[in-house]
C-alpha cells in the first residue's frame, strides 16, 4: 500500500511522485542528442519505473512517513537491555546528573506541602527511572492520583509506553491525546487476593478504581505527567536509541550466526585420503577410517590411530574459520557513540588533556542541560503548579477565585504565573571547571576598580538571596546557642595545669602569627585581634634590599594569599603537635626572654 506521493523516481526535471504515462513504454530508448564542438553525438537512456527506498524500507517498520514508532518499541527495549554501549550511555545518562534536592524561594510554611508531596510521591527515586523510560521508550507516561479527602498527592500510575496510544496535537502547549489500555500487571494487581493489595486500593479513591476496571481510557491531559522526548515536529516522540537501529541490526545478525557456528563447528574439518594404485579402499573400509579417527577424539587419555601407508590425514577449515560477531564488536562501538551524540575521547581515554578536559566539559554541560530540562517538564511544569492550586498557594487570590475547577484553571498555561511555587536546587553541581573561576574573575574584576552588583556577587557563589535573608533572619538564634553551648563546656573544664598550658598555647599561637604578619608586612598593629577576625593582608608586602631600602613585592594578592596559607598552616600544626607548640614556647624565651608575647 502507497500513498499518493510516494517517490517513484528521479529525472533531471526533478522528483516524480506519479506513475509514467502510458504512452512512456519501459524499455523504450529515448535518444538525447548534444551538439559539442561542431560534433554531434547520439546516446539512449533506458527509461524504468522506479521505487524509492528508505534507509530501513524492508528491514523495518521505519518509513520515514510512519510517524507512529510504537512497533519499534521493543527493539528499543532489546537494544537498551542487550547491547552494551546504548544500555550503559542510558544508564550513565539517567543516573549521574540526579541527586537530592532542596527547595527554595517560598516561606517555611509554603514549602511544607510541596516537600511532603514530593517524598510521598518518591519523585527522588522515580527520577533514573523516568529517564530512562524517556530515552529507551520516547516518553514517559504516568497519571498522578489525587485523593480528594486528604487534598493531596498519594501516588503515581506509571503507564507501560506499550499499552498508550499517542496522537500528536498540533498546538505546542496542548499534550497529545493519549488512550491506555490497563496492563495485564494492573489487572492482576487489582484482582489479587493478598490482603495488601486489598488494602491499598481500598486507599486509592473509588472514582480512579472504577476508571482502572474499564480496562481502557483517555488520560486527562492536567493530571498526567507526558515526558516526551520531542525530535521531528511530525511526531509525539522519538526514542533516544533510535539511530542506533542500523549497528544493532548488524550486530544482532553477526552474534546469531556467531551462536550458530560455534554451535555446529568445535574443531576444524578433517579430511581423510585413502587408497592408491595397489589400493583402493571400500565404502566399509572408508566407514571404518571416519569411526577411527572419531573414537579418537573421544579418548580422554589421547587417541591412537593405525593405518596403512595410503592413508593421508589433513585438516581443512579451522574452528574460527568464518566471519564471527567478534570481528566487528569493536569497530561498532564508535558508531554507535557518535550515533548516541557521546564523546568517545571521554570514554576512551586516548586523548590530549586539553581535548579531554574539552570532552568533559562537553559531558557535564549536556547532562546539565539535560536535568534542566526534565526539572522544568516534572516539576515546574507539572507537579509544582498542581501542588500550589490545590494548596491555595497563590499570588493573587482575586484572579484565581474566578475559576472555582482548579482543573480548567490550569488548563491555561497563562495561569501558572499567578501560582507561588519554589526553586528546585540540587546538590550536584554539573558546572565545568571554566564556570568554577568566575568568582575569581569578579574578584580581579572588583580589585581594577570595576563596580560589581551584589546580585552578581551571590549568583557566582550560587547563594539564593531568599534562602539567604532567612538563614539570616535565624542566624542570631543559632549564635546565642553556640555560644551557650560554648560556655557551659569552659565551665565543664577542670582548673589546673592544662587549662593553663592551653591559655599559653593560645596566646603563643596569637603572638608568633602576630610576629609573622607584622614582619612580613611591615607595619604593627594597636591592637592584636583574633585570628579569625584578622586581616592580614591589609597593607602592602615590601623586602628589604641590600642596601635596606624597600623592594615593593610584584603581584600583591597572589603573596598575601600564600602568607595567609603559611601562617594557617602553622597555627593548625601547632594546635596538633605538643612537640611543636614546645619547639615555639623554646623559641620565644630565647629570642623575647618570655614565653608568652604581650600582643603588640
Amino acid at each position: 500500500m502507497f500513498t499518493s506521493n510516494k517517490i517513484l523516481g528521479v529525472s533531471s526535471s526533478g522528483v516524480r511522485t506519479a506513475p509514467p504515462p502510458k504512452s512512456q513504454v519501459t524499455g523504450k530508448r529515448n535518444g538525447l542528442f548534444a551538439d559539442v564542438g561542431g560534433m554531434h553525438s547520439t546516446s539512449t537512456n533506458l527509461t524504468m519505473q522506479s521505487q524509492y527506498n528508505y534507509t530501513m524500507t524492508g528491514i523495518l517498520p521505519a518509513d520515514p512517513r510512519n510517524t507512529d514508532s510504537s512497533s519499534l518499541a521493543l527493539f528499543y527495549r532489546d537494544c537498551y537491555l542487550l547491547d552494551s554501549t546504548a544500555g550503559s550511555s542510558v544508564d550513565i545518562q539517567s543516573v549521574f546528573p540526579f541527586s537530592d534536592w532542596e527547595l527554595r524561594g517560598l516561606e517555611e510554611t509554603e514549602l511544607i506541602p510541596f516537600n511532603s508531596t514530593l517524598e510521598r510521591l518518591n519523585l527522588r527515586q522515580m527520577m533514573p527511572e523516568l529517564s530512562i523510560a524517556y530515552l529507551v521508550d520516547g516518553f514517559f507516561c504516568g497519571s498522578l492520583i489525587y485523593d480528594a479527602k486528604a487534598r493531596a498527592f498519594i501516588d503515581t500510575l506509571i503507564h507501560d509506553a506499550l499499552q498508550c496510544s499517542v496522537v500528536p496535537s498540533p498546538f505546542y502547549n496542548i499534550d497529545p491525546a493519549i488512550t491506555v489500555n490497563v496492563a495485564a500487571t494492573v489487572q492482576a494487581f487489582m484482582a489479587s487476593h493478598s490482603t495488601y493489595a486489598k488494602k491499598y486500593m481500598r486507599s486509592m479513591p473509588q472514582d480512579f478504581v472504577r476508571t482502572l476496571k474499564e480496562g481502557s481510557f483517555t488520560l486527562d491531559p492536567v493530571t498526567t505527567m507526558f515526558i516526551a522526548r520531542r525530535g521531528l515536529t511530525d511526531r509525539a516522540y522519538t526514542s533516544y536509541l533510535h539511530r542506533v537501529l542500523p549497528m544493532y541490526l548488524i550486530e544482532k545478525t553477526m552474534f546469531r550466526g556467531t551462536l550458530v557456528e560455534a554451535t555446529k563447528r568445535q574443531r576444524a574439518t578433517t579430511h581423510l585420503q585413502a587408497g592408491d594404485e595397489t589400493w583402493t579402499p571400500t565404502s566399509e573400509e572408508l566407514t571404518s577410517l571416519v569411526q577411527m579417527f572419531q573414537a579418537s577424539e573421544a579418548d580422554p587419555l589421547g587417541g591412537w590411530v593405525a593405518t596403512r601407508n595410503a592413508v593421508q590425514v589433513q585438516d581443512i577449515r579451522a574452528a574460527g574459520d568464518f566471519f564471527k560477531w567478534t570481528d566487528m564488536a569493536d569497530i561498532m562501538v564508535a558508531y554507535k557513540l557518535r550515533a548516541l551524540g557521546i564523546s568517545e575521547a571521554l570514554l576512551s581515554g586516548d586523548a590530549s588533556f586539553a581535548s579531554a578536559e574539552s570532552a568533559y566539559s562537553t559531558f557535564l554541560e549536556t547532562c546539565n542541560g539535560y536535568r534542566s530540562h526534565l526539572t522544568s517538564q516534572v516539576f515546574y511544569r507539572r507537579v509544582f503548579p498542581l501542588i500550589a492550586v490545590t494548596n491555595g498557594l497563590f499570588k493573587d487570590k482575586a484572579k484565581a477565585k474566578a475559576t472555582q475547577n482548579p482543573l480548567d484553571f490550569l488548563f491555561n498555561a497563562n495561569n501558572s504565573g499567578n501560582l507561588k511555587m519554589p526553586q528546585l536546587i540540587w546538590h550536584k553541581g554539573l558546572e565545568a571547571k571554566q564556570e568554577d573561576t568566575m568568582f575569581d574573575m569578579l574578584d580581579k574584576a572588583s580589585d581594577k576598580g570595576v563596580p560589581i552588583p551584589m546580585k552578581m556577587w551571590m549568583a557566582a557563589a550560587n547563594i539564593d538571596k531568599d534562602t539567604l535573608l532567612r538563614d539570616l533572619s535565624t542566624d542570631k538564634d543559632l549564635t546565642l546557642a553556640l555560644n551557650k553551648l560554648k560556655g557551659e563546656t569552659e565551665q565543664q573544664r577542670p582548673d589546673g595545669e592544662e587549662g593553663e598550658e592551653d591559655s599559653d598555647f593560645d596566646a603563643e599561637v596569637n603572638a608568633q602569627v602576630h610576629h609573622l604578619t607584622t614582619a612580613s608586612l611591615g607595619a604593627g598593629y594597636s591592637r592584636s585581634p583574633g585570628l579569625g577576625s584578622r586581616e592580614f593582608h591589609h597593607h602592602d608586602l615590601f623586602t628589604l634590599g641590600k642596601t635596606g631600602q624597600k623592594q615593593h613585592v610584584y603581584n600583591q594578592e597572589a603573596k598575601k594569599r600564600d602568607l595567609n596559607a603559611k601562617i594557617v598552616k602553622i597555627a593548625m600544626r601547632a594546635q596538633k603537635d605538643p612537640n611543636y607548640r614546645a619547639e615555639l614556647r623554646n623559641r620565644n624565651i630565647a629570642t623575647k626572654g618570655t614565653a608568652v608575647l604581650k600582643p603588640l
